[in-house]
């Protein structure tokens, strides 16, 4: 997947905890025995929401704490990749 629209996709909606692991990232007691993280988040820790199902006043600070971490990383990525050069023939 693309840095530059994941990077768009975390920065244009919400984000809280996750409502299934409650922003642990891991798979619960009762999960699938091969299953390590969260099947709703896959790991992350975090869920999108619209505006209107979670106030920012809601969002904890460790899905804070996460999503500036994810949207960090990517933006670092994003700005290390260059853009294909296409040539017409």
């Amino acid at each position: 997947m693309d840095p530059a629209e994941c990077l768009y996709f975390l920065t244009s909606r919400p984000w809280a905890d996750c409502s299934a692991c409650e922003g642990s990232g891991w798979a619960g007691e009762d999960a699938d025995p091969a299953m390590l993280f969260c099947e709703y988040c896959e790991g992350s820790g975090l869920n999108e929401h619209t505006v209107r199902s979670v106030a920012l006043i809601e969002v904890s600070e460790g899905a804070k704490q996460r999503l500036a971490h994810h949207v960090a990383r990517l933006t670092a990525c994003v700005s290390q990749s260059t853009a294909p050069v296409v040539v017409a023939a």
